[in-house]
């Protein structure tokens, strides 16, 4: 009974940290040193769950020993690429442990973005204000603004707005812009002069105090008018808004109705708001720029597709809307379509996956499809001559509809598919799945020498290699490779692969790879860096693929029907007319059956940095 409550005692704590250690249990005690080397050894190799194991176990025996510290550092590192929760753990145990390590404030950075990310705002907060007490920056105001974002679009205006006032001290002057343009909207949306006093006691800083008190005495007035019998007006208290007049129009002439339905709450949430700025920014929502003669009336389907049917029609019936943009997501897409083009409403979707039209189509889908990055990835394919292609892929539904595109169009570029090895989307070890894409391997393996690393290099029968995947598992498959000595083969892969990930985890196994992406931050062309520039003085954050594919389609749907409003029909036509539209995810055009052609970035690595090769 004791040896039983002992072996317990003893794994319990293997289990709660998530590496797996246990292979050490009853072996003697190592030098901590050599135990440091090789977990290193193994995390340069790709070996990154045994690489955790060896830091854990080296930390868990030696916790007083000088490299404790940075093994419990590089296991919560690790930890966190692939298990964010239980990275958490160790990050928190780190700082309880090591407050004052000099990884203490890169711990804090990944812990915030863990807890962001798990929507532990709280947290996040908390984190905040003790790493400004030791470490006052810019940076940290940086992040701050992502918070301020993160508690509004979560419906909690005054946490948002108590942060603000807890990092604008320390931010620079372009972020204090940022911060002080949500102080101003924000603001309003406070109902309650306990919630504004309260708000006034953490903040100290004159140019929020100003717009903070000329807020109170608007509330003020609005309530002494509600006892008055007078009622309040609508300058001076705010309902939630059910659509977004952007400009009312010159010579009385009324705004043109666009519905909008978007997931603005449940799991999509985060998605629908990105959208809904990537319009606002092309709609000068926030600009002194003239705004299109248009009203977005805005629905939210929430998680629940089966609203979108109803809502669809509501814009049809009582507003008359000339188009719609939205919804996301394969199935919300498909549905609607399908009512899009029984009402004969033109309607942009956003949806990775590839859209059945009629001959008379009426949905459109202005995104980054799966057919789109085949076709680009297939173009670059052919200039550089490459003929053989092997695919190794994921058995989810992203990686068989990628495959499956590849191996039906690879053809019409005269590329052959060699063969495609399919895995388990939780799968790490690699090294099956690499002996049955290389068969020379195999025999390797029956000549004795099946667990050793092949003396010389390995050419295999194929000149490239797609992996419809994460960055994370793309360098995963990629350090395999390299340790089997495989050589000359190009990796190809979606956009999935533009992370950093791609680069922290993979290193130099990855320099020369090919992908895509629908949106490059760091792209050469102006016009994208001043939109990444005016998105992010308006917003305080770079934006993704979300907000720039939203920027895109609203300003096609703006352009067409800027000189005059057209009719359903009409809107249909000069969209399948659009050739080559310019756009800040590609030159954008639309064939007859109202499929996407896009001219999207190919990307590749060089010296672990990411470049654009085009456009």
């Amino acid at each position: 009974m004791k040896a039983r409550l002992i072996i317990t005692f003893v794994m319990l704590p293997l289990l709660v940290w998530g590496c797996a250690a246990s292979r050490y249990i009853g072996l003697q005690k190592e030098d901590p040193y050599q135990l440091y080397t090789k977990a290193m050894e193994q995390q340069s190799s790709g070996d990154l769950k045994q690489a955790c194991s060896t830091f854990m176990h080296l930390w868990k025996s030696y916790p007083k020993h000088p490299l404790a510290r940075e093994a419990l550092f590089y296991a919560a590192t690790i930890t966190d690429k692939t298990d964010p929760r239980k990275a958490t753990d160790l990050f928190e145990k780190f700082l309880d442990l090591y407050p004052a390590s000099s990884f203490a404030n890169s711990i804090r950075e990944s812990l915030f973005e863990d807890y962001l990310r798990q929507k532990e705002y709280d947290k996040a907060y908390k984190i905040i204000r003790t790493s400004l007490s030791l470490y006052p920056g810019p940076i940290w105001s940086t992040l701050g603004m992502r918070l301020v974002n993160a508690y509004i679009d979560a419906g909690r205006p005054k946490d948002g707005l108590n942060t603000i006032a807890l990092i604008y001290k320390t931010a620079d002057s372009h972020t204090k812009e940022s911060l002080l343009s949500i102080w101003r909207t924000t603001l309003p949306d406070i109902k309650t002069e306990d919630d504004l006093k309260s708000i006034e006691k953490n903040t100290r800083e004159p140019e929020l105090l100003v717009i903070l008190h000329a807020q109170m005495s608007k509330l003020n007035l609005a309530q002494k008018n509600e006892s008055m019998g007078q009622g309040p007006t609508s300058s001076q208290v705010q309902t939630p808004a059910e659509s977004l007049k952007v400009q009312e129009g010159e010579e009385n002439i009324p705004p043109c109705p666009i519905g909008l339905v978007l997931p603005l709450s449940g799991k999509w949430e985060s998605i629908g708001y990105k959208i809904l700025k990537g319009i606002e920014l092309a709609g000068n929502v926030f600009s002194n720029k003239k705004a299109p003669n248009v009203e977005f009336i805005i629905r939210d389907y929430g998680s629940n597709e089966k609203n979108i049917p109803g809502i669809i029609e509501d814009l049809d019936k009582n507003y008359h809307v000339l188009a719609i943009m939205g919804p996301v997501g394969e199935r919300a897409a498909a549905s609607t379509c399908e009512i899009a083009q029984f009402r004969g409403i033109p309607a942009f979707v956003f949806t990775q996956a590839d859209i059945n039209t009629p001959e008379k189509p009426f949905c459109f889908n202005n995104f980054i499809s799966i057919s789109t990055q085949v076709k680009s990835l297939l173009n670059v394919s052919k200039d550089m001559g490459i003929t053989r292609f092997a695919i190794l892929y994921p058995k989810d539904h992203f990686g068989l509809t990628m495959t499956s595109v590849f191996k039906r169009l690879a053809p019409r570029w005269d590329i052959d598919i060699v063969r495609d090895i399919a895995y388990s989307p939780d799968e790490v070890d690699f090294k099956d799945e690499i002996m049955s894409l290389v068969p020379s391997l195999q025999q390797e393996g029956k000549e004795g020498n099946n667990s050793q690393t092949p003396s010389t290099p390995i050419v295999p029968d194929f000149d490239a290699l797609l992996i419809p995947d994460t960055g994370l598992k793309a360098a995963m498959i990629a350090s395999y490779l390299a340790y089997f000595n495989i050589e000359d083969v190009k990796l190809f892969g979606p956009s999935l692969w533009n992370t950093p990930d791609l680069t922290k985890v993979g290193g130099k196994y990855i320099d020369g790879s090919i992908f895509v992406s629908g949106f490059f931050l760091d792209s050469k062309l102006d016009f994208v860096q001043d939109f990444i520039n005016s998105f992010y003085y308006t917003y305080g954050y770079n934006p993704s693929i979300w907000e720039a594919s939203a920027f895109d389609t609203t300003n096609i749907l703006l352009n067409l029907i800027k000189d005059n409003i057209p009719t359903r029909d009409m809107l249909e036509q000069r969209i399948l007319a659009l050739k080559d539209y310019p756009g800040v995810t590609g030159a954008t055009s639309f064939d007859s059956d109202g499929h996407v052609d896009k001219v999207i970035f190919v990307l590749t690595v060089r010296g672990s940095h990411i470049m654009e090769i085009s456009p």
